[in-house]
């Protein structure tokens, strides 16, 4: 079956959702109450030729409704090709083509923007390739996911097994005891030429967004609610090497940044003072240790500094009034992404490939966490600390993304329970990064349009 470009409207649900966002290319500001209402509304965007407010519509629609649902991610690709954003469309349709969903953009008219792009010949060959099997329908829509087991959430999504030319989705990025939709709100859209995200935090005193610029080898400022970048430091005079991590220390007023040469080399974690971004000190890391690439920095309630460094494995750590780094563990695992460090102690917990291990000053030896049967701890980009729970985004083999929560247990060396918080995390070409502060969780995202847009959202936490 071809998906049409125009869907039947349907009965609005009373599910209360309560859900807005401010349309990012609209002075008008758009709001729906359920994933039924956001897709009614968003066809009704795009009638008037609204297609910003259509955008933000369709993906409210997706994040809200039934996981995978192709009718969603269908009017979300239309979308993405009408307000400009057409390799968007391309990510989204070739997603759909994998699932073994026949649509219609070799021919239509809202995609022929996404018909001029380089990748459009692989994934019109994936949509041939679906049709040639009689590629499954999209799935019926179903009531927006409440907090049950993701088994039965899955289910919902998967073509009947034996149906001709039937294709199980990819397994969602953990298998989790329950989805719980959080609601999502944009706080920040830009767009800066040449930019490579190297990190990025939330000065909630000042009201600033502070964005590392990995090429660049500098520090970005955005206020809240502009949409325009202001240099805040620079390497000739901070020192720093590609950008690669920032985190605030928001007790002492510190801002910190780990900077190394990207592919490998030297490397060194930067201080300085938060409110004016002058450097205060440079802590290089050991001759004996490089080549060093670093790829995230943690700071705990004591003030203690943790880097990881990716090449072997290694945290390493710049104690309270200490002069040097030195090392604090290593992780025998590969593809080691992210760490986060926990309140006033001792203890970080690290992300790979394989999974999330925890380190502690007492023996500096990494312990994979456990966790109860249908948890899968693998494929974390990015890992934060937040009151006995760890969170940050996974993504899955077909390359969506989600933010999941994880509950641990007392000692804190295993994970009793996982929750979805927003199934939705958009489509971007790199890992994403995230900051955390208070009972908020932020994450950066860019848009893959001619003139990239870099949008955070924002995400409250229990």
């Amino acid at each position: 079956m071809i998906i049409a470009g125009t869907v039947l409207s349907l009965v609005l649900s009373g599910t209360p959702l309560a859900q807005s966002t401010q349309a990012s290319g609209s002075a008008q500001s758009v709001s729906c109450t359920d994933w039924r209402n956001c897709r009614q509304q968003a066809l009704e965007a795009a009638t008037r030729g609204d297609y910003e407010v259509f955008h933000d519509l369709a993906w409210r629609a997706v994040q809200a409704g039934p996981p995978r649902d192709p009718d969603l991610m269908y009017q979300l690709a239309r979308a993405q090709c009408l307000s400009g954003r057409p390799h968007d469309a391309l990510v989204m349709l070739r997603r759909l083509a994998e699932l073994g969903v026949v649509t219609d953009a070799s021919t239509h008219d809202d995609f022929r923007t996404t018909r001029e792009l380089p990748g459009w010949a692989d994934v019109e060959a994936l949509i041939e390739r679906a049709r040639s099997a009689g590629g499954p329908p999209p799935a019926a829509p179903t009531p927006t996911p409440s907090p049950v087991n993701a088994a039965a959430n899955e289910s919902r999504a998967t073509p009947a097994p034996g149906a001709a030319g039937a294709k199980s989705l990819s397994p969602a990025p953990a298998a989790v005891s329950r989805v719980k939709p959080a609601q999502v709100e944009e706080t920040l859209r830009f767009s800066a030429d040449r930019f490579e995200p190297g990190g990025f935090a939330h000065d909630v005193v000042s009201g600033r967004f502070l964005f590392g610029d990995v090429r660049g080898r500098k520090l970005m400022v955005v206020a809240e609610g502009g949409s325009y970048t202001v240099d805040m430091v620079r390497a000739d005079s901070a020192g720093f090497h590609n950008v690669m991590a920032i985190e605030i220390d928001a007790r002492r007023g510190d801002l910190w940044v780990a900077s190394a040469i990207k592919d490998g080399g030297a490397g060194a974690v930067h201080k300085l003072q938060l409110l004016s971004g002058r450097p205060l000190k440079t802590f290089a890391v050991p001759t004996e240790l490089e080549p060093v690439k670093l790829t995230d920095l943690a700071v705990n309630g004591a003030g203690a500094v943790f880097v990881l460094e990716s090449l072997r494995g290694q945290v390493l750590v710049l104690r309270p009034g200490g002069t040097s780094l030195e090392p604090f563990g290593r992780i025998d695992a590969l593809g080691t992404v992210s760490l986060t460090a926990v309140g006033d102690e001792n203890v970080i917990y690290v992300a790979h490939r394989e999974g999330i291990s925890r380190i502690d000053s007492r023996n500096k030896v990494a312990t994979p966490l456990t966790s109860r049967k249908g948890i899968e701890l693998g494929r974390f980009e990015r890992l934060r600390w937040h009151r006995r729970t760890l969170v940050g985004i996974q993504s899955a083999e077909d390359g969506s993304r989600r933010v999941v929560s994880l509950e641990l247990n007392a000692s804190g060396k295993g994970v009793t329970s996982a929750t979805v918080i927003d199934a939705a995390v958009p489509d971007t070409a790199e890992a994403t990064f995230v900051a955390l502060w208070g009972d908020s969780l932020s994450y950066l995202t860019v848009s893959n349009t001619s003139r990239p847009e870099f949008i955070v959202r924002r995400i409250p936490l229990q």
